[in-house]
């Protein structure tokens, strides 16, 4: 067997390794896709908003209005001042396609997959990890219990942080390309 061919196999059973232990470890999110996440009544004034958050650009684009403004909060008032507004962010589709509950859970279930798979390929083609090693780290990353408390407690403005190794990746491969540099 030719050594890249093995390499690459080694690759996919790796990535299909963490792909299996993100999902397993999120599973309580997706089978409680339409349950509110805030477990204990601490957590209400803290987790509550993040769907008030997604609700506010829904309303306006499902009332054609690009979603700048809502007359729904504070007597209405501009969304993008707001700094937990979700009006830009690429992952309101989830919640414009099937509603606030269940589109802030699968914004988190994909940030925890996209956040392992970025770690994976920061330290496995950036900083050429060994592949295996490369696995440990991006199930640390995203298993390690820091986004599931902030998912727990409803804070979440900081979700995005899962893609940090992304950036960082691109950030250190732009020395060689200049498009990396465009990317991060």
């Amino acid at each position: 067997m030719d050594l890249n061919k093995k390499i690459k196999k080694n690759e996919g059973w790796a990535i299909l390794f963490v792909f299996i232990l993100v999902v397993l470890y999120t599973s309580p999110l997706l089978l409680n896709l339409g349950k509110c996440f805030t477990l204990y009544p601490k957590n209400i004034p803290n987790g509550y908003p993040n769907y008030i958050f997604d609700y506010f650009p829904i309303q306006s684009v499902t009332s054609h209005h690009f979603p700048l403004w809502t007359p729904l909060l504070e007597g209405g008032r501009l969304l993008t001042e707001h700094p937990y507004d979700t009006s830009l962010n690429p992952f309101l589709i989830f919640s414009l396609l099937f509603g606030e509950i269940i589109g802030v859970s699968l914004t988190w279930f994909v940030l925890f997959l996209l956040g392992a798979f970025s770690m994976y390929y920061l330290t496995r083609f950036v900083l050429r990890y060994s592949t295996w090693g490369a696995v440990y780290a991006s199930l640390v990353f995203s298993m390690a219990g820091f986004f599931a408390y902030l998912f727990e407690n409803g804070t979440a403005y900081v979700q995005t942080i899962l893609l940090l190794p992304l950036a960082v990746g691109f950030f250190l491969k732009a020395g060689e390309n200049v498009k990396y540099a465009i990317l991060s």
